[in-house]
């Protein structure tokens, strides 16, 4: 039973709304603005029952509030009817007194200026949330462009003409091994990383303390007046499902974040040795990165189903009959989605068998770009026009990964037949002496370019080939930088570029004499052509150049 939503004694419910009766009589006597000084509470038995009364004050006539049964002493372990009404009569009389009290201008006014107080500290220690979520979120960018890029491979000295490297002795005995250097970086992106994932925690925990904080307060302003409390109840009879599944969902995603932690604290360890075992390679990042997103993917849909399950035992569903048709319903789940079984499978075996991680640019199914995101199910890519295009990983079969370990730049070029070969080799093979002498181009380029001679000979001229091995993803650069350097290279040599030719063959001259004037076959604005004697079985016959 309550009074100004607060809980006076429990009575057993023999009849349909009692509690609801005792508690407008009581408000009734409330609303009389009794005399504290000469209200009555006392009771009588009636019918050998006790029966509580009420007299507001001397004038009036006593009210009777309930009637103590016997029901209502089971409900109390038992005790005597009239040792339960003298209990009654006193709780009775202290919550009409407290009721009188809370609704005086005095209680009233000094419970506004505590709620004002309140709000404003609210208020105050929201905008503290407020502005350090800010700052967390400058950190956070902070961290992002503080942080380094992933290693490459070190500059080896400049070396001189004879192959000596041009360095002071104090100099070259300082320099750190390309592997060194790479395990420094790639510590260096680790710890930036632990930095960033407890930055996105305390983020979490800001906007989290802002729910809980006006919610909290709220909830407490609400019952500071006599006139608002019932909200209170009217809450806490709508809240507890929605309280509960929320309680849940911050549990669970406090495991979250923590799991996220230890995972990155156990693949921090596992990259720390597995560099050192590899002198610092990228790929080995790159790898854990993508084994590492996989796994937190999964324990994010652990926790979520985790999560559901106990907030649907939180709000009274039965688990049990659930749990036992899981199987079941696992059974029609597998067979209704084959395909997302394929993906999983197919995406664990990827990252087993390292054939891409994100970062790497491949080409899948006859589409290429940029591993952006990859998890047990997809592989999204980002192409070179900016699309982002989204691949189930079971439909994945042939891979070409682009960026694995180092990339080749398979440049080709055309010259024209009256071209001198061991002068055109010569100049290609300076050209990429020179690109490769070149510091700024030699960071990327793994070993000297290998010019690999004339690898055909055709109606087009003679095609020379060289190939440049280079760090992954720079072959694109390289190779533009070469065809830059050595166009200008062969225009102030002298080298034409070869040029497809054809052979026309005719039955007579005069054929030959009525051909009208075309654009095909012209070198330098004249037509050649082969002519063939009549009579001769088709024999070739050089024709002079005519105008086009």
């Amino acid at each position: 039973m309550l009074l100004d939503g607060r809980k006076i004694f429990s009575v057993a419910l023999a009849v349909e709304d009692r509690a609801i009766t005792i508690q407008q009589q009581l408000m009734a006597i409330v609303k009389t603005d009794f005399d504290p000084n000469q209200i009555q509470v006392y009771y009588k038995f009636l019918n050998n029952q006790p029966v509580i009364y009420v007299s507001p004050n001397r004038e009036s006539s006593p009210k009777q509030i309930l009637t103590v049964t016997n029901l209502d002493s089971q409900l109390y372990g038992g005790i005597a009817p009239e040792s339960l009404a003298q209990q009654w009569k006193e709780q009775i009389r202290a919550a009409l007194l407290q009721a009188k009290t809370e609704r005086s201008s005095e209680f009233l006014m000094h419970q506004a200026y505590l709620a004002a107080g309140i709000l404003l500290g609210v208020i105050v220690c929201s905008l503290l949330l407020w502005d350090e979520r800010r700052k967390l979120q400058a950190h956070r960018q902070q961290i992002r462009a503080q942080m380094p890029s992933p290693p490459t491979e070190n500059l080896p000295p400049e070396e001189d003409s004879s192959g000596n490297q041009n360095l002071p002795p104090e100099t070259a005995a300082t320099l750190e091994t390309p592997s060194e250097q790479n395990i420094t970086t790639l510590q260096e992106l680790v710890a930036y990383k632990q930095r960033l994932n407890f930055n996105e925690l305390l983020l979490g925990l800001s906007q989290l303390g802002q729910v809980i904080l006006w919610g909290g307060s709220s909830y407490f302003i609400l019952g500071m007046f006599p006139y608002t409390r019932w909200l209170q109840l009217v809450l806490i009879s709508l809240l507890p499902p929605p309280l509960k599944i929320l309680g849940v969902g911050i549990t669970s995603y406090l495991i979250y974040r923590g799991a996220c932690a230890i995972i990155d604290r156990a693949f921090a360890a596992l990259e720390m040795a597995a560099l050192e075992r590899t002198a610092g390679s990228r790929r080995v990042l790159l790898r854990f990165e993508s084994a590492e997103r996989a796994i937190k993917s999964l324990s994010g849909g652990a926790c979520v189903t985790v999560g559901t399950l106990f907030a649907l035992a939180a709000v009274g569903i039965d688990l049990g009959p659930f749990i036992a048709g899981a199987g079941l319903i696992g059974l029609g789940i597998s067979l209704a989605s084959q395909s997302l079984i394929k993906d999983i499978i197919n995406g664990f075996l990827i990252l087993l068998e390292d054939q891409y991680a994100v970062g790497d640019v491949i080409v899948v199914n006859g589409v290429g770009g940029m591993v952006e995101y990859m998890n047990l199910r997809i592989t999204q890519l980002r192409d070179g026009e900016g699309r982002l295009i989204t691949i189930p990983n079971s439909t994945i079969s042939l891979v070409q990964n682009l960026s694995k370990d180092w990339a080749r730049v398979d440049f080709t070029i055309d010259v024209a037949y009256e071209t001198d070969v061991e002068y055109a080799l010569g100049i290609v093979r300076e050209l990429a002496a020179e690109i490769y002498r070149d510091r700024s181009w030699r960071e990327k380029i793994i070993e000297p370019p290998e010019v690999l001679g004339i690898d055909r000979l055709d109606h087009a001229g003679m095609m020379i080939r060289v190939w440049i091995k280079v760090k992954p993803l720079e072959h694109w650069s390289v190779g533009r930088e070469f065809r830059r350097r050595i166009k200008p290279q062969f225009e102030q040599a002298g080298i034409a570029i070869g040029t497809p030719h054809r052979s026309l063959s005719f039955h007579n001259s005069l054929e030959l004499l009525r051909l009208p004037p075309r654009g095909d076959g012209v070198t330098g604005g004249r037509r050649f052509g082969v002519a063939h004697r009549p009579g001769d079985g088709g024999t070739p016959v050089p024709c002079s150049p005519s105008p086009a």
